[in-house]
């Protein structure tokens, strides 16, 4: 997505990780009672940012929480290509009726794929990053009482009816992970993996990320 646990902690995890999954199943606590709360298109936008970055969605329990955000979630999954960079609100956001658009800009500096190997958005003469690029998102929004939930196997979808609230019905953006959140996942994947590639592949990727 793996880097951040399930809602149960063990002992022994570092007080950033502890911050970074309170954050994360706070976050997306909110998601879940968007209906209540009655949030706006940016306030979900917003908090959906937020829960990417720290890392929510590289667990099969962090996808499912995230599906909160959507009106009709993709399936989970266990094998993903993660870019790596920063991300914040720009630009007015245009609701016309039932409908948002909100557009989110910032710097994309890579991607990490399943094996642990990150490439940089552009490369420089030794292959290393020479820098990021400017990445830009929409994401659009519908507010309905109707939308879909993962069923109990993460890949079926079953429909449902509640209180009317906003909810992302598409986007382009793929899961992200800030600087941070990609050198723990990484760290991680290092020390625990049982595949030599791909902890080999992390070492790389950290001293990489580590010079950014």
């Amino acid at each position: 997505m793996t880097g951040i646990s399930g809602p149960s902690m063990r002992r022994g995890l570092s007080t950033p990780t502890r911050a970074a999954i309170f954050s994360a199943l706070a976050l997306c606590s909110f998601a879940q009672s968007s209906a209540e709360r009655g949030g706006s298109p940016k306030e979900v936008v917003e908090l959906f940012l937020k829960a990417d970055a720290t890392g929510e969605r590289l667990t099969i329990e962090g996808q499912r929480r995230a599906a909160a955000f959507f009106e009709r979630p993709s399936p989970v999954s266990r094998s993903q290509t993660l870019t790596v960079g920063t991300c914040e609100m720009t630009g007015q956001v245009i609701v016309t009726g039932d409908r948002a658009e909100v557009w989110t800009e910032g710097d994309l500096w890579g991607t990490i794929d399943p094996t642990a190997r990150f490439s940089p958005s552009v490369p420089g003469p030794d292959g290393r990053s020479a820098g990021p690029v400017l990445l830009r998102c929409q994401f659009i929004l519908v507010f309905s009482d109707t939308y879909w939930e993962l069923a109990p196997d993460g890949l079926s979808l079953k429909q449902t009816k509640g209180k009317a609230a906003w909810r992302i019905e598409s986007t382009n953006w793929g899961p992200q992970l800030s600087l941070a959140t990609a050198v723990r996942y990484l760290t991680g994947l290092r020390d625990k993996s049982g595949d030599p590639a791909v902890r080999k592949n992390a070492e790389k990727s950290l001293a990489e990320l580590r010079g950014l």
